[in-house]
C-alpha cells in the first residue's frame, strides 16, 4: 500500500510526538494467561497482572480449553505454549538466512505467521488482530479499500480551539501512498480557526486543488481522538467523512 518512493515532508515534531504517544497507548495490551507445558504436562502458568496461578497439572490444548480458562481466570487472552513447539518457533523465527533474504517488515510478518502456524503447540485465543508499527494493519487496509478511492487525498486532523494537535495528509495514487505530510503543507492562513467547519472545508478544497484528486477528510476534537486511541482505535473508521470532488 506504500509506494517504495513515497515522499514524507513538512513534519511537525510536536504533532509527531503526540501521534507516537497515542499510538503506543493504542497498541495491544491484553490481560493474558500464559500456560507453558511439555506435551500436556503443565510446567508453569502465570497471569500477566497477578503472577503465578494454578491451572492443574495436565491439559489437552484446545480452543475450548482456552475459552474455559479465559472465563475462569477473568482474562482477555489465553496462550497455551508447548515447550518443544516454542523452541521450534524460535529456531525458525530467528533464521539468519531468512533475515538476510527479507526486509524488516517481511521478516517480522514471517515471524508472526510462524507463531500462528504452530497450531495447538502455540495456541493463542482469541487470535490477535494484526498490528504493526502503531496501527492495526487489516483494519487500516479495510478502511482504505471501503472508504477511499485508489486516487484521492485523505486528511485526518485532531484539533483544539487554538491549534491542530495532530494532523496528516495522505495522497493515494493507484491505491498506493505516494505522499505524506502534516497540515504544515498548507499556508498559515489555511490553518487558522482549527475547530471551524469552514476551515476544514477550506483545507479539503486546497488539497484537492493541489493534487488534482478528490479529497476525503476526518476532523475530530482532540478529546475524541484520544478516546479512540484509548480504545485501540475501535470505531474511528466509522467517523463520517467530509468529501470534496476535484476542486
Amino acid at each position: 500500500m506504500i509506494h517504495p518512493d513515497v515522499v514524507f515532508e513538512h513534519v511537525d515534531i510536536n504533532q509527531a510526538r503526540r501521534f507516537v504517544d497515542l499510538s503506543m497507548l493504542a497498541q495491544p495490551n491484553p490481560h493474558v494467561l500464559y500456560v507453558l507445558h511439555d506435551k500436556g504436562k503443565v510446567l508453569k502458568a502465570w497471569d500477566s497482572r497477578k503472577g503465578t496461578v494454578s491451572v492443574g497439572s495436565t491439559l489437552a490444548p484446545s480452543v475450548e480449553l482456552a475459552e474455559e480458562l479465559k472465563r475462569r481466570h477473568w482474562v482477555e487472552e489465553v496462550q497455551l505454549i508447548d515447550r518443544e513447539s516454542y523452541y521450534e518457533y524460535l529456531r525458525r523465527a530467528l533464521d539468519l538466512k531468512k533475515a538476510r533474504e527479507l526486509n524488516g517488515y517481511d521478516f517480522k510478518d514471517r515471524a508472526k505467521d510462524l507463531k500462528a502456524a504452530q497450531g495447538g503447540g502455540f495456541l493463542i485465543h482469541p487470535p490477535r488482530e494484526k498490528y504493526d508499527y502503531y496501527h492495526y494493519t487489516d483494519r487500516t487496509r479495510g478502511f482504505v479499500s471501503q472508504k477511499l478511492s485508489p486516487d484521492c487525498v485523505f486528511l485526518l486532523g485532531a484539533y483544539t480551539s487554538e491549534e491542530w494537535w495532530v494532523s496528516v495528509m495522505t495522497v493515494f495514487s493507484g491505491g498506493q501512498v505516494v505522499y505524506l505530510s502534516t497540515f504544515e503543507y498548507f499556508p498559515a492562513e489555511k490553518l487558522a480557526s482549527p475547530a471551524s467547519s469552514q476551515a476544514h472545508e477550506g483545507l479539503m478544497k486546497a488539497a484537492s486543488s493541489a493534487f488534482k484528486k478528490p479529497a476525503r477528510g476526518m476532523f475530530l476534537p482532540r478529546e475524541a481522538f484520544e478516546d479512540f486511541a484509548k480504545n485501540q482505535w475501535r470505531g474511528l473508521g466509522q467517523t463520517p467523512l467530509l468529501s470534496v470532488e476535484n476542486a
